[in-house]
């Protein structure tokens, strides 16, 4: 009954892709016919040719929309569909195939038609049969080919694996080694046609087959040198089939075989050491792989592949090095290899007067320095050290190389230090005063955003692209300024009398700024003095208004009126002055 809701569903998806096809060609072929030739009009006289010239100028823009509206303007639908629909029957069958097989060979165990040896060798032999269906197949039909090759290989896999767990026949190594080779002729084919989907999916297979060998006592040290050979021989079909997504694949498998490691479930130190020395080979492999990827595919898309696969190494040597190198060598270490990634990408846009590696692993190789910070420093000294190290970066980025959006880009990373400030905005921090190093944390952060927002200001040059950046790193500075100064005062006088005094620096800072945006005809300079100044009557009237004694409210209201209606007193002439 589920078969033949699968099928009834399957042939219901077949038909509405027929049909959706036979509309698009209904629809191709009647603009066609609105854009033919029309017959030769008659003779013209002068007057009347300038007028039937306008007139065909005007009908122009016309016929052009009629030839664009040709074009199939429907929404791309998502890869898998459209693998999905293609030759749908052809995988359906292999689906059903191989189910049927399964349920075959059990039903012959079952009743003992075939003894230990004999299955073993019919399901090897099936997916023989069946590979080579699909090298028959593949040359006038690529799709159902690689369906069947990888069928083939896949029905190997499963008679390994079961002659392995259920009747313990062949060694590991000698299952393995099967796998390997049906999976190696999977991904050859892959090759010789140039299928992507093979090679995915040979890949896929290849890293399941370890975990089919049924071994009794596993090795480390021989499952990553299995994947090793693996990986190197991926990488050689992405360097002849141009495939990113590949090289990315391999990469989180990868990652999954490692995490059991980097977890350290049940893992000894020596497994540890053995696979962070494996992940530093496998790091330099796909490293040089991804350099050498960008620099013979410089399309956009594939450089957005390529920054995916740079970040996933990142996170990958992170990760290893984090969990399982001792703690008094991980920021050596993170720093040895920061400077790998950014000396290699160097070199090659020495050589190349190609920026794309340089960027995307100097972008590796400042997470790999603000891994080894964090692995140095924590706390306030830490939030110290990265406002500097960002500041460097910065002035690096806008004086040295003098790319003006790839700085702006850049100060991203600020996002990073705001959040590991605000534990240092807490009042419990305040409470015995102010000279501590939550006080200068506070102040490097402010220093930072404001020299990084100035820095931008003066290096922006006139025919670049309007950027808000500076404005948003000088206005957060100008934040932090004022945080500094309402936790400052707190921590010094009594709460009521800090208040008063806060708010009346405020009033004179809003005061400034608002008479200095006119006087320099600045919109955001005036408008950030006319907010500081709203926010500060929006808290005196309603919050310290509930909170004062008659006489506190006395003093901060009548201060701050003073200083609000002195700014009457600066005419025009003084403005202008």
């Amino acid at each position: 009954m589920e078969i033949l809701i699968l099928f009834v569903l399957g042939y219901v998806a077949y038909l509405h892709s027929q049909l959706t096809g036979v509309r698009t060609d209904i629809k191709n072929l009647q603009n066609k016919s609105q854009n033919l030739p029309q017959a030769a009009p008659a003779p013209l006289s002068q007057s009347h040719k300038v007028d039937a010239a306008q007139a065909t100028a005007q009908r122009e823009p016309v016929a052009v929309e009629n030839v664009q509206s040709g074009i199939d303007t429907k929404p791309k639908e998502p890869a898998f569909i459209t693998w999905v629909k293609e030759d749908f029957f052809v995988k359906l069958g292999a689906l059903l195939l191989l189910i049927a097989f399964g349920w075959f060979v059990n039903y012959a165990f079952a009743n003992d038609w075939i003894g230990p040896m004999g299955r073993i060798t019919l399901g090897l032999g099936a997916g023989v049969l069946i590979m080579l269906l699909g090298i028959w197949r593949i040359t006038t039909h690529k799709q159902q080919g690689g369906v069947f090759t990888v069928l083939g290989s896949a029905v190997i896999l499963l008679t390994c694996f079961a002659a392995r767990e259920v009747y313990d026949m062949f060694t590991p190594a000698t299952a393995l080694t099967l796998m390997f080779m049906s999976i190696t002729f999977a991904a050859l084919v892959s090759v010789r046609y140039r299928s992507e989907k093979i090679a995915i999916a040979s890949l896929l297979l290849a890293g399941v087959a370890p975990f089919m060998t049924n071994s009794p006592d596993p090795s480390s040290f021989t499952l990553f040198s299995y994947w090793l050979v693996v990986v190197v021989g991926t990488l050689w079909v992405v360097k002849i089939t141009a495939s990113n997504k590949l090289t990315a694949i391999a990469l989180m498998i990868t990652g999954l075989y490692s995490a059991p490691f980097i977890a350290g479930y049940g893992v000894s130190s020596e497994d540890k050491l053995i696979g962070l020395l494996f992940a530093f080979v496998f790091t330099s492999v796909f490293f040089m792989t991804n350099i050498i990827s960008i620099l013979h595919k410089k399309i956009e898309g594939a450089k957005q592949g390529h920054t995916v696969i740079a970040l996933l190494i990142g996170l990958y040597l992170v990760a290893w090095v984090g969990f399982a190198a001792p703690e008094q060598w991980q920021s050596m270490l993170y720093v040895a290899w920061m400077l790998v990634f950014s000396v290699g990408a160097f070199v090659v846009y020495w050589k190349t007067n190609n920026r794309a590696p340089f960027y995307i692993y100097s972008t590796v190789g400042i997470g790999l320095l603000a891994a080894a910070t964090a692995a140095e420093f924590d706390g306030a000294v830490l939030t110290i050290a990265y406002s500097v190290e960002l500041f460097v970066l910065m002035a690096v980025l806008a004086t040295v190389l003098k790319d003006y959006m790839v700085t702006s880009k850049a100060t991203l990373l600020f996002i990073g230090l705001g959040l590991l400030s605000f534990n240092h905005l807490s009042p419990y921090f305040w409470e015995d005063g102010f000279l501590h190093v939550h006080f200068f944390a506070l102040l490097f952060v402010m220093m930072a955003f404001l020299s990084v927002g100035f820095l931008l200001f003066t290096t922006k040059e006139p025919n670049t692209k309007k950027s808000d950046v500076p404005v948003a790193l000088t206005i957060i500075g100008f934040v932090y300024g004022l945080a500094l100064v309402w936790l400052v005062t707190h921590s010094v006088l009594l709460d009521d009398i800090a208040t008063t005094v806060s708010l009346i620096l405020y009033t004179l800072l809003g005061i400034g700024l608002f008479v200095k945006g006119k006087i320099m005809e600045s919109k955001v300079i005036t408008t950030i003095g006319a907010v500081l100044l709203g926010g500060v009557v929006l808290r005196l009237l309603f919050i310290d208004i509930w909170q004062m004694d008659l006489i506190e409210r006395v003093i901060t209201f009548g201060a701050i009126g003073i200083l609000l209606i002195s700014t009457a007193f600066i005419g025009k002439k003084q403005l202008d002055k």
